[in-house]
């Protein structure tokens, strides 16, 4: 299956910090991953907020951040998503309307723990945890 990652995805993912980590680990063991190519600035702002507010240590940051650089997902530019993104604006950050850009673009669902934008109108399908 092709799947779209939002960034709350993988943070939780690789830092294993909650009750949705096997969820979404389960969601990044499928076989195509895309994601807008902000996710890893993304996900690295979200370790880095983690770990200076302690819910994290620095070890299990520097770990998490080591398998981010590592992951295996197809990152699709901005240039292809601007136009989308500048038009979903009324309704979304940017941010989450790259990643709904994104999730149009591969006609794959977009995988988010962002219950907010999962709660908004998007032209694409929602992963969610159950």
């Amino acid at each position: 299956m092709t799947v779209v990652l939002d960034a709350s995805v993988v943070a939780v993912a690789l830092t294993r910090h909650d009750e949705r980590s096997t969820w979404a680990r389960t969601v990044m063991a499928d076989e195509r991953l895309f994601a807008p190519d902000v996710l890893p600035v993304e996900v690295t702002q979200v370790l880095r907020k983690l770990e200076r507010s302690r819910q994290i240590s620095t070890q299990q940051a520097d770990s998490a951040f080591r398998y981010l650089l590592e992951l295996d997902v197809q990152m699709i530019s901005f240039s292809m998503l601007a136009p989308r993104i500048w038009h979903l604006r009324h309704n979304f950050t940017s941010y989450d309307a790259a990643y709904i850009a994104t999730a149009e673009i591969t006609k794959a669902p977009l995988a988010t723990l962002d219950f907010k934008m999962a709660n908004q109108p998007a032209d694409c399908d929602l992963l969610t945890p159950p």
